[in-house]
């Protein structure tokens, strides 16, 4: 499997997309998104402990902006944000690791669907 996605309605089966979106988003865009998505909950972390900033929230929003379904499928453009997300993050607290995004689909199936369903939810 190159990618897994199922952000949208628009996945060609229940389970999800597994080689390509029916939406155009392609896997290396998807795997992309998902490492982004990892950047900015690691960032959001480290606000928490730090401090909130206009800055960091504005951070926060433009990257879950770009994971919104047909927005953005640039592979250039969300490597770049992912290198200034980290760039930041690094700025505001060093120590503060990004989430692993495999562990989304590792534990108790309620807890895994729970997370799923939080993190794609705010990414549209």
């Amino acid at each position: 499997m190159s990618m897994f996605c199922y952000q949208c309605e628009q996945s060609a089966a229940p389970a999800g997309c597994t080689v390509q979106g029916v939406c155009g988003k392609t896997a290396p865009v998807a795997n992309l998104q998902d490492e982004l998505t990892a950047a900015l909950v690691g960032l959001a972390r480290a606000l928490d402990v730090k401090g909130h900033t206009k800055e960091g929230i504005d951070y926060l929003m433009r990257g879950l902006f770009m994971c919104v379904t047909n927005v953005n499928f640039s592979e250039d453009r969300v490597q770049a944000f992912i290198d200034e997300v980290n760039a930041y993050h690094a700025q505001v607290d060093s120590t503060q690791q990004n989430f692993d995004w495999e562990q989304l689909w590792k534990g108790e199936e309620d807890i895994v669907s729970l997370r799923s369903t939080l993190l794609l939810g705010m990414r549209g």
